[in-house]
């Protein structure tokens, strides 16, 4: 409970009531709501179309009070809470609200060739000593539409889930590359065969120059994100784009702690992500370092 009692001594009381009255009336209302759909039911089957429309009625009513309790609530959660979680290992983090710039940027890190959508739901930026990076949760969807006789089946599927990050390295990289893991990116142009057999097995490299690409990723460098990667337990998959260093990792569950009633914050959630960000951390500085001038 230690973190939920950190959360609890420095949030505003205003701030506490808000957070645990919204969550109340957000499990409130997902108790109430099922009255008005069986009164609804019950006036098909009797065919009393009053009661059928006095009952759509409330449970539009219903939908938009859980909307407005969901973002309220949100509001202190992604403001107030997340900072204060991630101030146990960064001294300067903010919450902002970047949803345009987040998919340009994800547009221009060439991680993933062919998607529709990519929805943000938050963004942290965090300030180091030698860089910042703006970090949010995002996913990934494509759109896959089959014609079966005339009817369109439109199925929308996550490509991927999880945290895009990105920096400005210290100088220009004379290559632009990515190291994508397996299975993210379809595109066949491009692809380079690196000799390193655990790193092929995770990774599909994809560069103008053979050769130049395989300078930069020595077996010193693909051994290090191979570790990198044992660390985490997931693949690091990142590009190099002129100054800028993009990374995406795979994690569904990132900045996704938020407890329920009196509780704050789920402290093993919590804990996972400031390990994952620790380690984005320690990978981000090292791919600074190859960069320094």
């Amino acid at each position: 409970m230690e973190l939920n009692q950190k959360v609890g001594n420095m949030l505003t009381p205003e701030q506490k009531a808000n957070f645990q009255k919204d969550n109340g009336k957000f499990k409130l209302l997902n108790h109430i709501v099922i009255v008005p759909i069986i009164s609804t039911l019950l006036g098909i089957y009797l065919e009393n179309f009053i009661i059928v429309g006095v009952s759509i009625a409330l449970i539009i009513a219903f939908l938009i009070l859980k909307t407005y309790s969901f973002t309220h609530r949100n509001l202190v959660y992604e403001k107030e809470i997340i900072p204060i979680v991630l101030n146990e290992i960064f001294e300067d983090v903010l919450c902002m609200d970047k949803d345009e710039e987040i998919k340009e940027n994800f547009k221009k890190s060439q991680l993933v060739d062919d998607y529709d959508k990519v929805k943000v739901d938050r963004t942290v930026v965090i300030r180091q000593p030698n860089y910042v990076v703006n970090v949010s949760k995002i996913n990934i969807l494509q759109e896959n539409v089959e014609e079966n006789d005339g009817v369109v089946d439109k199925e929308i599927e996550d490509k991927m889930s999880g945290l895009f990050a990105y920096t400005r390295l210290p100088s220009k990289s004379l290559i632009d590359y990515k190291v994508i893991r397996k299975g993210l990116n379809a595109s066949l142009d491009d692809l380079i065969k690196i000799p390193n057999m655990d790193f092929d097995r995770a990774y599909d490299v994809y560069a103008k120059s053979p050769v130049e690409v395989r300078n930069v990723l020595s077996y010193g460098v693909m051994a290090r994100i191979l570790d990198f990667d044992t660390e985490l337990g997931k693949i690091i998959s990142f590009s190099i784009v002129e100054d800028m260093l993009y990374i995406a990792i795979d994690y569904p569950k990132f900045l996704e702690f938020k407890g329920k009633g009196r509780t704050f914050v789920i402290e093993s959630q919590a804990q996972e992500d400031l390990r994952e960000l620790e380690i984005l951390d320690m990978f981000i500085t090292y791919i600074m370092n190859m960069y320094q001038r």
